[in-house]
């Protein structure tokens, strides 16, 4: 048991970074979705440099939510697109129905 007694601060020091490393994934996703917040007027008003989910959104997604709209799954769609931006309910439905037109 006397053996494990150095290695208690390196396991304490393993902790402690850890919950600090978790802490801060928690805040930069909070301000990730706090800045498309701020930034969704500026889009609702077409003002330059705002966030245009359009744009920001990757290909790959975007070619995906295409494909669920032409499938009739705008559900999926509408979720796989909020899920992929931070977009609210309406604005991501607004999107999808935008695609269907």
């Amino acid at each position: 048991m006397e053996e494990l007694i150095p290695y208690v601060p390196v396991l304490a020091l393993l902790v402690l970074w850890l919950l600090q490393y978790a802490e801060t994934s928690k805040l930069k996703h909070t301000s990730e979705d706090q800045q498309r917040q701020l930034d969704r007027p500026y889009h609702l008003l077409g003002e330059e440099g705002s966030f245009d989910d359009r744009t920001d959104l990757p290909e790959e997604t975007r070619r995906r939510i295409e494909e669920l709209v032409r499938e009739g799954k705008k559900i999926q769609a509408i979720k796989e697109l909020r899920d992929a931006t931070g977009l609210g309910l309406k604005e991501a439905k607004d999107y999808v129905d935008g695609l269907c037109r």
